[in-house]
């Protein structure tokens, strides 16, 4: 049997690096995918003897919900990002189509009429 701290360890240090949607996407892929590092281990848990199996299978299932529920915090946290930084543009451009109005308003006030 593989030492599955080691894989867990080191799957757990791939997701924490993760710093955008593409690296997230590749990292998914990666461990969850048809080849994936989860998904092989799974398919080797027939070949293990029985009193090996239940312990086995339990500590990759262990892996698979805690890796799945820190991916699902990684893209919570990238949607949220991206929000944010679609407010802050947004409270500039209103910001700006203020100023925009207002120089606009102070021109046509100024302005003396033509005789």
């Amino acid at each position: 049997m593989e030492n599955l701290n080691q894989i867990t360890s080191d799957i757990l240090n791939k997701i924490k690096n993760i710093k955008d949607r593409n690296a997230y996407d590749s990292i998914k892929t990666e461990i969850f995918g048809k080849k994936g590092i989860i998904t092989e281990l799974f398919k080797k848990i027939g070949s293990l003897d029985q009193a090996q199996r239940k312990e086995y299978a339990s500590k990759l299932n262990s892996l698979k919900k805690q890796a799945t529920e820190i991916l699902e915090q990684k893209l919570t946290d990238f949607d949220q990002s991206e929000i944010n930084k679609k407010l802050k543009n947004e409270k500039i451009d209103a910001e700006l189509a203020r100023l925009k109005a207002s120089v606009k308003q102070s021109n046509t006030s100024t302005t003396a009429p033509s005789a």
